[in-house]
């Protein structure tokens, strides 16, 4: 962002997140997800002829709403992560959503949107998972970039473990994520009480907050730590032994790629199979017996926790380095603007 002279950053939250933003940032809060959805894309226009917004950088298909009726001087890139009508399919969290979900109505209509607002507003796509490309009619929009990590940000080699592995001993697991149904943190924390049966030493870090926080608490002992929204992730995850991502659904989820930055061996469900397959261990979702072994597994087996550690971030090197995707990205925005 440092290049730019302002970056607005867009989204639904009621918590302003300036402050940890650099100063060229301007946090637009949009309060709730209906504004969001009715409203935000008048909002978006508003500053795009206010400060003549030239590029406009999607993370995920949920913010394709903003860019409706879009002026054409102004470039879409779609960072194409997981589906939005996909997410809606796995979120059981609201009663109502549950008796659409059974026949697909809800998952139905968000597709057809999804489809109306990625053919006819995005100029450029980031492709994250095999799941998006198949989506995608039209091909030649993808761009030979993928999505990325500060790798300088993220190198284990220049940081030091947080604070609280002063007070912590023994071997570490941990999950960076929103306490939500999705993310299923109560099947890591079934799974963490098998665990604790073969190494009663392991502790567990959960970084996050969200609507399930008080449940897990009660579902937790003293061996877990709830840390909750925490600013310096990579030294939470220089101390860490695992890094563990139980989600339900989340095909492309940043904190992973982060841990796989860090060089840390990494056990996830298999939804993130684009990036860990290979260099880490997959497990099926919502089921805390086959999320214990695998952590178990490489609590057993140091060497094969540090190979896929090594693995990971290899990966992340050749793959996932976000300033060489973004000088990428600008030589082919400058290229386009020539010739338009």
């Amino acid at each position: 962002s440092k290049k730019y002279k302002k970056v607005f950053i867009f989204s639904d939250d009621k918590k302003d997140f300036s402050n940890i933003l650099p100063k060229n940032c301007i946090h637009i809060r949009l309060r709730n997800s209906l504004i969001y959805l009715l409203f935000g894309w008048l909002i978006f226009h508003y500053y795009v002829r206010r400060y003549k917004i030239k590029v406009a950088y999607l993370v995920g298909s949920p913010a394709l709403p903003l860019v409706f009726l879009k002026p054409k001087n102004v470039i879409t890139i779609l960072e194409y992560n997981y589906l939005w009508n996909s997410s809606y399919r796995y979120d059981k969290s609201l009663t109502l959503r549950k008796k659409l979900i059974k026949n697909g109505i809800t998952s139905f209509l968000i597709s057809l949107l999804e489809k109306f607002l990625v053919r006819n507003f995005v100029n450029f796509i980031i492709i994250g998972t095999h799941e998006a490309y198949d989506f995608i009619s039209k091909k030649n929009v993808i761009l030979p970039i993928r999505k990325g990590v500060i790798l300088d940000c993220f190198n284990p080699d220049k940081i030091k473990p947080h604070k609280i592995y002063d007070k912590i001993k023994g071997r570490v697991l941990v999950f960076i994520g929103r306490l939500v149904p999705t993310k299923d943190p109560i099947t890591l924390l079934k799974a963490f009480r098998i665990v604790k049966k073969y190494y009663n030493d392991v502790k567990l870090i959960i970084c996050g907050d969200g609507e399930l926080k008080k449940y897990c608490e009660r579902l937790s002992d003293n061996d877990v730590h709830f840390l909750g929204y925490v600013k310096e992730i990579p030294s939470i995850l220089k101390g860490a032994d695992i890094y563990v991502h139980p989600s339900i659904y989340d095909p492309s989820p940043r904190a992973l790629l982060e841990a796989m930055a860090m060089g840390k061996a990494c056990v996830a469900t298999i939804g993130t199979k684009d990036y860990l397959l290979g260099c880490g261990i997959l497990v099926k979702p919502k089921n805390p017996e086959m999320l214990a072994r695998a952590i178990i597994c490489l609590l057993k087996n140091r060497k094969l926790m540090k190979e896929l550690g090594k693995k990971a971030r290899e990966r992340i090197l050749e793959y996932h380095d976000y300033e060489k995707n973004i000088e990428f990205l600008m030589e082919i925005l400058e290229r386009f603007y020539e010739r338009n």
